[in-house]
């Protein structure tokens, strides 16, 4: 992972030095280097002023509103891409992820059936969201069957939820093997460690859920220099607003998550406060 992205870095320089002012070189860059908060408001600045130039732009900016916590916005702007590109699985991933958030689980399976059938699907976020999905409508058959992320990604995770699902059915046993294997150093990496949370979040332990989301923020996103891309976001950001969170969103910790990672900071300058999070006074702020 290290060496991806110290690849893309250099990728990324290369075409800022070739071309500065080029619209997507300029969306690529936004908030590098800025603090959490202004990171995501200065990405959605970029982002209005590059809405004609920038190719998909529909699409990019669909999935910056899921990761701010913005989901219906997020599906009506998501829905304009897949006009423009009705066949690409990339796109309707996001739908049902956006359907999901919203609590429409059937119309989050339609999509996610659908999006099988598509060219360009992530597999890794397809079997995701289709994890997810299930567990928020506590399907055990979807749960057992869900689709496995691929091989070579990171397979103690691949096995991990293997084994989750299988104590789907026994909340109890499933949240004493979830506490086991998060007090092993070795699962602590960064798919891993986003995989036991969102089955503990399932097992019903939001306090331990959190902890663990506490950790991975404090690993991958512990300065503003790392949060030089938003594919980072599809493991920081992506699951915070997920049904299965829902008790995690109550917990008051959650808050200083938020404003961790510069959601609190983005949703009070700019006043986008989206689905689950709303402000009570001009200081605090509370999730559901």
């Amino acid at each position: 992972m290290s060496e991806w992205r110290e690849q893309a870095e250099q990728v990324y320089d290369e075409a800022r030095r070739l071309a500065p002012d080029h619209p997507l070189v300029r969306l690529l860059g936004a908030g590098v280097g800025l603090s959490p908060d202004q990171y995501w408001i200065e990405r959605e600045r970029v982002y209005k002023q590059l809405q004609d130039a920038v190719p998909g732009w529909d699409f990019s900016y669909g999935r910056f509103l899921l990761f701010t916590g913005r989901a219906r916005a997020a599906l009506a702007t998501l829905e304009r891409a897949r006009q423009n590109d009705p066949l690409n699985g990339l796109i309707d991933v996001n739908i049902a992820d956006a359907y999901a958030n919203l609590g429409n689980i059937p119309a989050a399976v339609e999509e996610l059936e659908r999006t099988a059938t598509l060219h360009k699907t992530p597999q890794v976020l397809f079997a995701i969201i289709t994890l997810q999905t299930a567990m928020a409508a506590n399907d055990l058959e979807a749960i057992h069957t869900h689709p496995q992320i691929p091989l070579g990604i990171d397979d103690v995770s691949r096995t991990l939820s293997r084994e989750m699902a299988a104590l789907a059915g026994d909340k109890p046993a499933l949240r004493a093997a979830l506490q086991r294997a998060w007090s092993d150093p070795a699962n602590q990496t960064l798919i891993r460690s986003f995989t036991i949370a969102m089955w503990l979040a399932y097992a019903g332990d939001p306090v331990l859920a959190l902890e663990v989301l506490n950790a991975i923020i404090a690993t991958y996103v512990s300065d503003s220099a790392q949060i030089w891309t938003i594919y980072d976001a599809d493991v920081t950001h992506r699951p915070l607003w997920w049904p299965l969170m829902r008790e995690v969103r109550k917990l008051p910790g959650f808050k200083d998550l938020v404003r961790k990672l510069g959601l609190a900071g983005y949703w009070r300058t700019t006043g986008n406060w989206g689905d689950f999070c709303h402000p009570v006074s001009e200081d605090d702020f509370e999730c559901k």
